[in-house]
């Protein structure tokens, strides 16, 4: 006798017991899927409420007030007392004539600082 007599012949003696426990296999299946359904049907209803809520909460932009800049600060020409025209004394401590020693202690300066980096090259 091979496996599928022995299946076949199992459901013919068995046949009333395989229809119901098929049925409530199936029933089973069924319930378990309108349960499903359900709860997340149940779930979305709670999303949409806690939304809603949210919506209801939220402030309308017209009530805000905002600085229009968080952190103002003064501009230069308000920081200090701007005088029209300098003196003698404010020309001598803020403006300096170049003379040709300035020059060329500079240009020295830069000469020793290129020959230095030249000789360092291979």
């Amino acid at each position: 006798m091979s496996q599928l007599e022995a299946l076949t012949n199992f459901f013919e003696t068995h046949k009333k017991r395989c229809v119901i426990v098929l049925s409530a296999l199936l029933l089973i299946f069924i319930g378990m899927l309108i349960f499903q359904i359900s709860v997340s049907s149940q779930q979305k209803s709670q999303m949409r409420i806690e939304q809603e809520q949210l919506r209801s909460q939220r402030v309308p932009v017209t009530d805000v007030w905002l600085l229009p800049d968080p952190l103002p600060l003064p501009g230069i020409q308000f920081s200090r007392a701007q005088k029209k025209q300098w003196g003698p004394q404010e020309q001598n401590l803020w403006y300096s004539e170049i003379n040709e020693q300035d020059v060329a202690a500079v240009g020295s300066e830069a000469c020793r600082q290129i020959d230095a980096l030249l000789e360092s090259v291979p």
